[in-house]
């Protein structure tokens, strides 16, 4: 089989379809009708997925799914640790492979031999490793497990091979005919005959056009297509297979075609593609290609007309979208309410219109209840929502304004990006979202995209990282992936975030390296900006921006850029530079950003870091100048200004850290009072801190409130009994006359032979 065929042959999309291909090849390898999946996911199945029998001896399979990008290796410490798990296996195995949608790597190969031949020594089982590439191999030896598995392989192969069927009978039939028939009756013309092969031939035709024509129906929603007009090719093809494909279906293409071109400004070929779909016969209506065409050629009124009494979900749908574009989101929206339709009388593009609008006012909660409402036919129309929702999901457990970095794809830090939720709900809602980016990111590499699947597996790692349950885990995966460089570029945010171990100095040594042998590709670059920045390293981003300003400005956008550059320059000393590059810069930011970047440069002069951040907030009244502004207040050990301003940003973020970080400087600062009406505006705070419990008991205690402060003494010694303040509960005690209760921490403090100040006894 040529190599042009196994590339073909694709990984499936999930680890249990991986099993069935395995269970099944390896039966059939076997010639075991009764070879079985031993077990299911989370029960011990001692380093066997399949179990059979090959020339009547016991063997086993251990299927090993990797990730299709990144590409991920099979390693040696894997095939180590399920060797010695199936060694343990009963009945004894004579045979183990281990069978990865990894390719096929010469290293794990003489691994596996290196221990069969320390087997053979010592009467263990042979160990061999299939990688994809020898499992496709296999594969190609049993058509029916292409038929079973592989259809749409199938379907392209039956085109590449029909045309030498075709030709073979039709010499076969020739020669037929002419024995048949005698010399004088030879120029006689033949009798039509059914051609069923010809006939299947147009049949797979006209199947493969229409799954590619479906398959780009649902590429379309993901943000790496939208520049990409796909739907274009399809009718080039719609119309060169003029006998080949049913006009309905050649129908349904151009009239598609024509509303994708509309949307994209290209009105000559709108108005051909629907010209040409028009002339043909078929169900689907060419409405919304004419009301496509009216929008594009500056007519929405005649659109909306056209549309706004059609009752099916495609024409509300294209009419709703319309409706943003013209009529501005409010319209859309007041439209859509007053309508009195569900979200199901739609298509599935008005799912993600209408979540779009409610992200556009930053109102998650509204989002996510769109989001809840897709139909799974809308799913599976466009598996992009399962994506989306997945993101949005876990964007809204973030401080508010992290939700944004979230959903900007591979932020560069997310050092900030901590849940605002307790425990429990995390685990939910991080479950919630795990299980939409789960069933996206098959869906996503199945269509061939190359973006999506790589953000998908960030989002997972990201809320693996998060969860309370998985954290370990997913520190783990990091950590081995840290080890591989191609790898590493991708995920090195969260390392430097959730990993207060992780040392970037190998992964800066290879981005060096790289650089040095033909410069750094996207990923690479990335990575580097990332690195510097964590290290704060002014000098360095500045001359990164300087040496690589086109790549960058490529992959980041200008206005970022700039906006690191005018920052890096600010904090080396260039002050000079900076103001030049800010103020040939004005147009690329708003005043905002603006306002932030004077004051990076005032700092830099000498001027006071508060004073600055304090002007910056008063301007801008953004969530980022509050956070800087409390940064600075933080350097100068303020107190009194740390409370105040971080209990405005809680407002901002709804962190509770922020909230949390208010109160403790409200206590350093001696002001107990706002400390206890903080507390009590946020119970959450001394409902899970023995410490923020304690210090609220003290400053009830100091203002006379004797009946709560002995409550909070009772809360301690019952929820927190290894951390009482027994000087506390001293106090408490003989302030409100209550002897009796004396015997608790005397007990308390001779069973711990803890030395008390004696003044707590004699006040």
């Amino acid at each position: 089989m040529s190599d042009a065929n196994n590339e073909q042959l694709r990984p499936p999309p999930s680890w249990e379809k991986f099993e069935e291909i395995c269970a099944d090849l390896f039966a059939r390898i076997w010639n075991d009708p009764n070879v079985v999946r031993y077990g299911t996911s989370g029960q011990a199945q001692l380093g066997v997925d399949i179990f059979g029998r090959e020339n009547g001896h016991s063997a086993g399979v251990q299927c090993k799914g990797k990730r299709d990008w990144p590409p991920t290796k099979l390693t040696i410490a894997e095939i180590d640790a399920e060797v010695e798990k199936a060694k343990t296996f009963t009945p004894k195995l004579s045979s183990y492979i281990i069978a990865t949608t990894a390719e096929n790597d010469t290293r794990v190969t003489d691994h596996a031999n290196k221990i069969s031949q320390e087997h053979e020594r010592t009467g263990h089982f042979r160990v061999t490793v299939y990688g994809w590439t020898e499992i496709v191999r296999r594969i190609q030896d049993y058509p029916g497990l292409l038929k079973k598995h592989f259809n749409s392989f199938t379907l392209r192969r039956l085109e590449e091979l029909m045309p030498d069927a075709v030709a073979d009978r039709v010499v076969e039939r020739l020669n037929a005919a002419n024995s048949a028939i005698s010399a004088t009756d030879r120029e006689q013309p033949l009798q039509k005959r059914p051609d069923a092969l010809g006939d299947k031939l147009a049949d797979a035709l006209e199947c493969d056009v229409e799954s590619r024509y479906v398959r780009t129906l649902r590429r379309s929603m993901y943000p790496e297509m939208h520049k990409i007009d796909e739907f274009a090719a399809l009718a080039a093809e719609a119309v060169e297979a003029a006998g080949s494909l049913s006009s309905g279906l050649r129908r349904q293409i151009l009239l598609r075609a024509s509303r994708s071109a509309s949307v994209n400004g290209c009105i000559d070929d709108a108005k051909a593609h629907l010209a040409a779909g028009q002339a043909l016969a078929g169900p689907t209506s060419d409405i919304l290609a004419r009301a496509r065409l009216a929008v594009a050629e500056k007519r929405p009124n005649q659109a909306i007309q056209l549309l706004r009494d059609e009752t099916d979900a495609d024409a509300r749908t294209v009419l709703l979208s319309i409706l943003f574009a013209e009529r501005g989101d409010e319209e859309a929206l007041r439209w859509f309410k007053e309508s009195g339709l569900s979200l199901s009388q739609f298509s599935a593009p008005a799912v993600h219109m209408l979540a779009l609008a409610y992200l556009k006012k930053n109102d998650l909660g509204a989002v996510n209840s769109i989001l809840a409402e897709a139909t799974p036919a809308q799913l599976a129309d466009a598996p992009y929502l399962y994506f989306f929702r997945g993101a949005m999901r876990f964007a809204r457990l973030l401080p508010k304004p992290e939700q944004a970095t979230a959903l900007s794809g591979l932020p560069m830090s997310v050092h900030h990006a901590r849940p605002i939720v307790n425990d429990t709900e995390l685990s939910a809602r991080l479950d919630e979202a795990m299980n939409d980016l789960r069933q996206a990111l098959p869906l996503a590499s199945n269509l061939g995209l190359r973006f999506a699947p790589r953000m998908i597996e960030s989002y997972l790692l990201w809320c693996g990282l998060l969860h309370p349950m998985h954290k370990a885990e997913a520190l783990v995966r990091l950590r081995h992936d840290m080890e591989e460089p191609s790898l590493a570029v991708s995920r090195i945010q969260y390392a430097l975030a959730y990993d207060p171990d992780y040392s970037p100095s190998k992964l800066l040594t290879y981005l060096q390296r790289r650089d040095g042998l033909g410069g750094l590709n996207d990923d690479e670059l990335r990575a580097m900006f990332v690195i510097l920045l964590d290290r704060n390293d002014a000098a360095g981003l500045a001359a990164l921006v300087a040496e690589k300003r086109q790549q960058a400005e490529a992959s980041f956008g200008k206005e970022q850029v700039l906006y690191l550059e005018i920052q890096a320059l600010a904090k080396k000393g260039d002050v000079t530079s900076a103001k030049i590059v800010l103020e040939n810069s004005l147009l690329a930011f708003d005043e905002a950003h603006i306002a932030a970047l004077r004051a990076e440069i005032a700092t830099a002069e000498g001027a006071d870091p508060v004073a600055e951040r304090l002007h910056l907030y008063e301007t801008a009244k953004t969530p980022e100048a509050l956070r800087a502004l409390v940064g600075a207040l933080v350097t100068k050990k303020d107190d009194i200004g740390i409370a105040k301003y971080a209990e405005l940003l809680f407002a901002e973020t709804g962190d509770p850290r922020d909230i949390a970080f208010a109160a403790q400087a409200a206590l350093r600062a001696g002001d107990g009072d706002t400390f206890v009406r903080l507390v009590e505006a946020h119970p959450n705070l001394k409902a899970n801190d023995v410490n923020f419990l304690c210090s609220y008991g003290w400053q009830l205690f100091r203002l006379g409130r004797l009946r709560e402060a002995k409550q909070v003494a009772e809360d301690v010694e019952h929820r927190y009994p290894l951390s009482r303040d027994l000087p506390f509960e001293f106090a408490v005690a003989l302030d409100t006359g209550d002897w009796e209760t004396l015997a608790g921490p005397l007990t308390a403090a001779l069973e711990s032979s803890r030395n008390l100040d004696g003044s707590y006894c004699l006040t």
